[in-house]
């Protein structure tokens, strides 16, 4: 399993590839994470059964998770991605395509943890599509990788989890 996540700094893209690294780990697979700095933060997710040769950026993610709806674009949508946005809702000319999801991460997040950074319900989000990993493995990862507001953000994965569509 492939995950590129994007987003703008501070929205937790490093800690959201940390938390499904961790995840992966706990589910009882092998995993690794990367990421890139700048304003624009990319990273990258590998888990897997058995050991992975490839390193480095990922050219083909089986999932695309987007932490701001500004940096998607509709026109590089492909078929074989799952799509997961921090967005009001899905874009509607993409309304019909069943590999593109939406939630308000943002709004999840700030309501349960005071912030608004949508990392945490994406991570909950993710486990409704990619079900190797479970909502415990999530929270038990989150745990693990966050030093603040550990409960609250366990939950802001849970609603993530419910809402997402």
């Amino acid at each position: 399993m492939q995950i590129s996540i994007i987003g703008y700094k501070g929205q937790g893209v490093k800690t959201l590839s940390r938390i499904l690294s961790r995840a992966g780990l706990l589910a009882g697979m092998i995993s690794e994470d990367f990421s890139e700095s700048g304003n624009i933060v990319k990273a990258y997710v590998r888990i897997d059964k058995q050991q992975m040769l490839e390193k480095g950026p990922i050219k083909n993610a089986d999932f695309m998770i987007v932490l701001d709806h500004s940096l998607f674009s509709s026109k590089e949508v492909k078929e074989n991605i799952t799509y997961i946005i921090n967005a009001l809702e899905k874009p509607k000319a993409l309304a019909k395509e069943k590999n593109i999801h939406a939630l308000e991460a943002s709004e999840i997040a700030f309501k349960n943890t005071g912030k608004g950074i949508p990392n945490t319900p994406i991570a909950g989000a993710l486990t409704k599509y990619y079900t190797k990993i479970q909502l415990k493995h999530i929270k038990q990862a989150i745990e693990i990788e966050l030093s603040k507001k550990q409960k609250e953000n366990c939950l802001a994965a849970e609603e993530g989890l419910k809402v997402v569509r």
